[in-house]
């Protein structure tokens, strides 16, 4: 089990705190936006407000139910969990055609992977038949690797990991990486 995040999640009150600050500075900043804007640009203004603190507000949630899930396992002595989300499943019609997960750089050069996360993303790939990719942007260039690649992980401390260079992954554009995209929609 991943203490870590064990202990980041039976803290999510702090997270939910840290996000109702988040969220008063994004109220602050979008009413200094509406000042002197049309009716129809303060509708869009209110938009943007409700959808970032409705996403700061998940986080919290989030949290607590992660917390929540810990406490039933724990409780009742169900195994070991591990919990992850999952960034994007994309349905077109009745199908699910992928799954994306996008992956951050801190350094320009790689992203990192944690194993378990790759198990789980292995498991419902292969339990669905629904291909997986991990998606990164970095300095305005997208890219793109498929899940379906052995990776080896090797052990950094507690973890398993993967550091995933940004050379191993398709590099493109906006505009060819929209092509892949549908590509991989249709």
């Amino acid at each position: 089990m991943d203490t870590r995040a064990k202990h980041f999640r039976n803290d999510y009150q702090f997270f939910q705190r840290f996000g109702e600050v988040i969220n008063n500075l994004i109220k602050a900043h979008i009413a200094i936006q509406k000042i002197g804007k049309s009716h129809e640009e303060i509708k869009r203004l209110n938009d943007v407000e409700s959808f970032y603190t409705g996403v700061i507000g998940e986080i919290g949630r989030s949290m607590e139910l992660s917390y929540l899930i810990d406490r039933a396992v724990d409780e009742y002595k169900l195994g070991s969990p591990f919990i992850t989300d999952i960034d994007r499943i994309v349905r077109i019609d009745d199908e699910i055609k992928a799954i994306f997960e996008i992956k951050h750089t801190t350094n320009g050069k790689d992203v990192l992977i944690k194993y378990n996360h790759y198990r789980t993303l292995k498991e419902i790939q292969n339990a669905f038949d629904v291909p997986v990719y991990f998606v990164v942007k970095h300095e305005g260039c997208w890219y793109l690797k498929p899940l379906r690649d052995v990776y080896s992980f090797a052990k950094n401390g507690r973890y398993w990991e993967k550091r995933l260079k940004l050379s191993e992954m398709l590099k493109m554009g906006q505009a060819r990486f929209v092509e892949v995209l549908a590509d991989i929609l249709r």
